[in-house]
């Protein structure tokens, strides 16, 4: 098996190959809802004693129908799809140009 990587090696794969010039446009709405939801798991995740043991983790996150787990998957399969380009819609569909093809370290095989 190859080297597990990190979140960040996982989050940055292939960026680079995306002009950093290039914009696209939002509702603010749905920006403002990323921003808060963002601001809410630092807020959470930089304070260890917010989660002193797993089932706090686990109340934060909840499942696919409450909880910060059903908001991210709400702004993931619709604000952020929308938002994205059609290209970009193509390269996640057709190539694994931002897929890594080392796995992360929490997928590992049990």
């Amino acid at each position: 098996m190859s080297n597990y990587t990190t979140f960040e090696e996982q989050v940055n794969y292939g960026l680079e190959q995306i002009d950093s010039e290039r914009t696209v446009e939002m509702k603010l709405k749905d920006i403002v809802l990323l921003h808060q939801m963002v601001g809410e798991m630092i807020d959470f995740f930089q304070q260890p004693r917010h989660y002193p043991d797993v089932d706090d983790v686990h109340q934060l996150m909840g499942d696919n129908d409450q909880g910060a787990l059903r908001m991210m998957k709400e702004a993931y399969t619709t604000i952020l799809q929308d938002a994205l380009p059609a290209d970009i819609h193509q390269e996640f569909a057709e190539n694994e140009t931002f897929d890594n093809p080392n796995p992360p370290y929490y997928n590992l095989d049990y």
